[in-house]
Protein backbone atom coordinates (compact mmCIF):
# COMPACT_ATOMS: atom_id res chain seq x y z
CA UNK A 1 0.00 0.00 0.00
CA UNK A 2 1.12 3.71 -1.37
CA UNK A 3 0.83 4.94 2.39
CA UNK A 4 2.71 2.47 4.39
CA UNK A 5 5.57 3.20 1.82
CA UNK A 6 5.75 7.15 1.83
CA UNK A 7 5.77 6.07 5.87
CA UNK A 8 2.21 6.66 7.19
CA UNK A 9 1.30 10.20 7.09
CA UNK A 10 -1.11 11.61 9.33
CA UNK A 11 -0.58 8.37 11.34
CA UNK A 12 -3.83 6.91 10.27
CA UNK A 13 -4.81 6.23 6.80
CA UNK A 14 -8.42 7.40 6.70
CA UNK A 15 -6.74 10.81 7.21
CA UNK A 16 -4.41 11.00 4.98
CA UNK A 17 -7.09 9.91 2.54
CA UNK A 18 -9.29 12.67 3.50
CA UNK A 19 -6.69 15.42 3.18
CA UNK A 20 -5.27 14.18 -0.11
CA UNK A 21 -6.65 11.16 -2.06
CA UNK A 22 -10.20 11.93 -1.51
CA UNK A 23 -10.36 15.49 -3.60
CA UNK A 24 -8.58 13.54 -6.46
CA UNK A 25 -11.91 11.88 -6.78
CA UNK A 26 -13.88 15.01 -8.06
CA UNK A 27 -11.02 16.48 -10.09
CA UNK A 28 -11.91 15.46 -13.90
CA UNK A 29 -8.44 16.37 -14.97
CA UNK A 30 -7.17 13.33 -13.32
CA UNK A 31 -10.58 11.40 -12.41
CA UNK A 32 -9.02 8.30 -15.05
CA UNK A 33 -6.25 7.82 -12.86
CA UNK A 34 -8.32 6.99 -9.19
CA UNK A 35 -10.93 5.18 -8.44
CA UNK A 36 -12.36 4.22 -5.05
CA UNK A 37 -14.05 0.83 -4.27
CA UNK A 38 -16.01 0.52 -0.99
CA UNK A 39 -15.22 -2.59 1.07
CA UNK A 40 -15.52 -4.28 4.48
CA UNK A 41 -12.61 -4.26 7.07
CA UNK A 42 -11.99 -7.37 8.57
CA UNK A 43 -13.99 -6.07 12.05
CA UNK A 44 -16.88 -5.44 9.43
CA UNK A 45 -16.71 -1.97 9.60
CA UNK A 46 -16.95 -0.42 6.22
CA UNK A 47 -13.82 0.76 4.39
CA UNK A 48 -12.99 2.87 1.23
CA UNK A 49 -9.60 0.83 -0.84
CA UNK A 50 -8.48 3.34 -3.41
CA UNK A 51 -6.81 2.13 -7.31
CA UNK A 52 -4.76 5.08 -8.28
CA UNK A 53 -1.86 5.14 -11.54
CA UNK A 54 1.47 4.99 -11.19
CA UNK A 55 1.94 8.63 -11.86
CA UNK A 56 -0.88 9.85 -9.36
CA UNK A 57 1.10 7.43 -6.81
CA UNK A 58 4.27 9.24 -7.43
CA UNK A 59 2.53 12.50 -6.72
CA UNK A 60 0.73 11.55 -3.72
CA UNK A 61 4.76 10.26 -2.58
CA UNK A 62 6.21 13.36 -3.14
CA UNK A 63 3.56 15.60 -1.18
CA UNK A 64 4.11 13.09 1.70
CA UNK A 65 5.60 15.05 4.71
CA UNK A 66 7.86 12.45 6.08
CA UNK A 67 11.26 10.90 5.81
CA UNK A 68 10.31 8.11 3.65
CA UNK A 69 8.19 11.07 1.18
CA UNK A 70 11.33 12.86 0.89
CA UNK A 71 13.47 10.26 -0.44
CA UNK A 72 10.86 9.63 -2.92
CA UNK A 73 10.73 13.08 -3.92
CA UNK A 74 14.73 12.99 -4.54
CA UNK A 75 14.77 10.05 -6.22
CA UNK A 76 12.65 11.43 -8.73
CA UNK A 77 14.03 14.78 -9.05
CA UNK A 78 17.59 12.72 -9.50
CA UNK A 79 15.60 10.75 -12.55
CA UNK A 80 14.57 14.04 -14.14
CA UNK A 81 18.24 15.87 -13.61
CA UNK A 82 19.07 12.29 -15.71
CA UNK A 83 16.69 12.18 -18.36
CA UNK A 84 17.15 16.23 -18.87
CA UNK A 85 21.01 15.07 -19.00
CA UNK A 86 20.41 12.53 -21.50
CA UNK A 87 18.23 14.86 -23.91
CA UNK A 88 21.32 17.05 -23.81
CA UNK A 89 23.29 14.69 -24.90
CA UNK A 90 21.31 13.12 -27.39
CA UNK A 91 20.32 16.82 -28.84
CA UNK A 92 24.27 17.70 -28.81
CA UNK A 93 25.28 13.92 -30.91
CA UNK A 94 22.62 14.70 -33.09
CA UNK A 95 24.33 18.13 -33.95
CA UNK A 96 27.60 16.93 -34.49
CA UNK A 97 26.73 15.63 -37.91
CA UNK A 98 25.50 19.19 -38.57
CA UNK A 99 28.44 20.79 -38.01
CA UNK A 100 30.94 18.53 -39.24
CA UNK A 101 28.56 18.90 -42.50
CA UNK A 102 29.36 22.74 -42.78
CA UNK A 103 32.85 22.08 -41.85
CA UNK A 104 33.28 19.95 -45.16
CA UNK A 105 31.23 22.50 -47.26
CA UNK A 106 33.69 25.05 -46.21
CA UNK A 107 36.49 23.29 -46.83
CA UNK A 108 35.76 21.46 -50.22
CA UNK A 109 34.52 24.84 -51.62
CA UNK A 110 38.32 26.62 -50.28
CA UNK A 111 39.47 23.64 -51.61
CA UNK A 112 38.32 23.15 -55.30
CA UNK A 113 35.26 25.33 -55.64
CA UNK A 114 34.11 23.92 -58.93
CA UNK A 115 33.82 20.58 -57.24
CA UNK A 116 32.87 21.31 -53.82
CA UNK A 117 29.38 19.81 -54.05
CA UNK A 118 30.98 16.43 -56.10
CA UNK A 119 34.12 16.34 -53.26
CA UNK A 120 31.18 16.29 -50.33
CA UNK A 121 29.44 13.54 -51.84
CA UNK A 122 32.37 11.97 -52.37
CA UNK A 123 33.88 12.39 -48.76
CA UNK A 124 30.21 10.89 -47.19
CA UNK A 125 30.22 8.05 -49.28
CA UNK A 126 33.65 6.98 -48.20
CA UNK A 127 32.47 7.30 -44.61
CA UNK A 128 29.31 5.44 -45.09
CA UNK A 129 31.10 2.33 -47.13
CA UNK A 130 34.29 2.09 -45.10
CA UNK A 131 31.43 1.25 -42.21
CA UNK A 132 29.21 -0.34 -43.51
CA UNK A 133 30.37 -2.04 -46.99
CA UNK A 134 27.77 -0.17 -49.02
CA UNK A 135 28.23 3.59 -50.02
CA UNK A 136 26.01 6.33 -49.50
CA UNK A 137 23.73 5.60 -52.25
CA UNK A 138 23.54 1.75 -52.10
CA UNK A 139 22.20 2.31 -48.52
CA UNK A 140 20.08 5.07 -49.66
CA UNK A 141 18.46 2.15 -52.81
CA UNK A 142 18.34 -0.82 -50.07
CA UNK A 143 16.79 0.99 -46.63
CA UNK A 144 15.48 3.57 -48.48
CA UNK A 145 17.02 5.99 -46.17
CA UNK A 146 20.21 7.37 -45.50
CA UNK A 147 22.78 6.24 -43.06
CA UNK A 148 22.19 9.07 -40.27
CA UNK A 149 18.51 7.93 -39.79
CA UNK A 150 19.35 4.00 -40.04
CA UNK A 151 21.85 4.82 -37.16
CA UNK A 152 19.58 7.53 -35.30
CA UNK A 153 18.08 5.32 -32.86
CA UNK A 154 21.15 3.07 -31.96
CA UNK A 155 23.46 5.81 -30.31
CA UNK A 156 26.98 3.50 -30.35
CA UNK A 157 27.06 3.02 -34.23
CA UNK A 158 25.88 6.79 -34.37
CA UNK A 159 29.01 8.09 -31.85
CA UNK A 160 31.20 5.45 -34.31
CA UNK A 161 29.93 7.09 -37.53
CA UNK A 162 30.63 10.93 -36.70
CA UNK A 163 33.98 9.56 -35.03
CA UNK A 164 35.16 8.34 -38.85
CA UNK A 165 33.37 11.06 -40.72
CA UNK A 166 35.34 13.51 -38.11
CA UNK A 167 38.33 11.97 -38.83
CA UNK A 168 37.48 11.72 -42.76
CA UNK A 169 36.64 16.12 -42.26
CA UNK A 170 39.89 16.67 -40.92
CA UNK A 171 42.33 15.10 -43.16
CA UNK A 172 40.47 16.61 -46.07
CA UNK A 173 40.75 20.48 -44.32
CA UNK A 174 44.70 19.19 -44.24
CA UNK A 175 44.80 19.03 -47.53
CA UNK A 176 45.42 15.01 -47.99
CA UNK A 177 45.27 13.46 -50.94
CA UNK A 178 41.76 11.45 -51.63
CA UNK A 179 44.48 8.41 -52.33
CA UNK A 180 45.62 8.41 -48.63
CA UNK A 181 42.04 9.33 -47.07
CA UNK A 182 40.44 6.01 -48.17
CA UNK A 183 43.28 3.73 -46.69
CA UNK A 184 43.89 5.55 -43.16
CA UNK A 185 40.00 5.49 -42.40
CA UNK A 186 39.66 2.11 -43.71
CA UNK A 187 42.26 0.76 -41.05
CA UNK A 188 40.54 2.83 -37.97
CA UNK A 189 36.96 2.38 -38.94
CA UNK A 190 36.91 -0.32 -42.01
CA UNK A 191 33.40 -2.54 -41.09
CA UNK A 192 32.67 -1.45 -37.60
CA UNK A 193 28.46 -1.64 -38.34
CA UNK A 194 27.15 -4.32 -39.99
CA UNK A 195 23.72 -3.21 -40.97
CA UNK A 196 22.51 -6.34 -41.55
CA UNK A 197 23.15 -7.14 -37.64
CA UNK A 198 21.90 -3.98 -36.17
CA UNK A 199 18.89 -3.49 -38.12
CA UNK A 200 17.92 -7.13 -37.82
CA UNK A 201 17.79 -6.61 -33.99
CA UNK A 202 15.93 -3.36 -34.27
Amino acid sequence: MLWTKIGKPYKRFRDWADNYVKPLLDDRSISAEISALDDVSKSGSPTKNYTISRNLAAHLAMQAKTIEGKNIRSYFLDMERVVFKLAEYNLSRAVIPVKLDNRLTHATYKRSPKLATEHEQKLKSYVCKILTGLSAGEVRLKYRMGIRDVLRNNPEHLDRYNEAYNMAVSMYESDMKWKRIEPVLRQVHGGKIDLEKLLGTQ
